[in-house]
């Protein structure tokens, strides 16, 4: 869940306080609306392609979406699920109460584009699993299925045959190969 955005990045001091969307400030609301606006950057691109200039009038349209409970909360009242995350919220408030935040109001002044002056860089990693022989298991298995892919692409690209495509790929340029049971 999401709930300590904007709270563990020292922005805000609660996910209530939060500027932007954030689940928190609709999953406390009795009936939860966000309501905003969507900015067509398809219309613009096509506006401005044939010479036209494209305003904010042009490419902008209200949006209003109903939100429902999230499916893992289906069977609870609405109520409990209000102070659920209210209790979470709390959690959060208190555990990060000792840090410096920036606050809503600079938030909001920062351009959308700004980056950090030093970005965590780090490898994506392969498999989110604990069990360490599971990880390698699975390891193999993805690599055998790279190598069936590879061996199918340059087959593919040399011939009009049958492939050979492992099931459950997107081979190129061609229809989805399911998986067979």
């Amino acid at each position: 869940m999401t709930l300590p955005h904007g709270v563990k990045e020292k922005l805000v001091s609660s996910p209530l306080d939060w500027p932007g969307l954030h689940c928190a400030k609709e999953l406390v609301q009795e009936n939860p609306i966000v309501e905003g606006h969507w900015d067509d950057l398809t219309k613009k691109y096509r506006l401005e392609n044939a010479g036209k200039t494209a305003t904010t009038e042009d490419i902008r349209s209200e949006e209003c979406l109903q939100l429902d409970v999230l499916p893992c909360w289906h069977d609870h009242d609405p109520e409990w699920v209000r102070e659920w995350v209210l209790a979470r919220v709390a959690e959060i408030v208190e555990e990060y109460s000792e840090q410096a935040v920036l606050g809503a109001a600079k938030v909001l002044t920062r351009p959308v584009s700004a980056t950090p002056k030093k970005a965590k860089r780090s490898y994506a990693v392969d498999f989110h699993v604990r069990d360490p022989v599971l990880k390698k298991e699975w390891r193999t298995v993805y690599r055998e299925f790279v190598g069936a892919f590879r061996q199918a692409c340059r087959y593919f690209h040399e011939s009009t045959d049958e492939c050979g495509f492992p099931p459950g790929c997107f081979p190129p340029n061609a229809p989805f190969i399911p998986e067979t049971a």
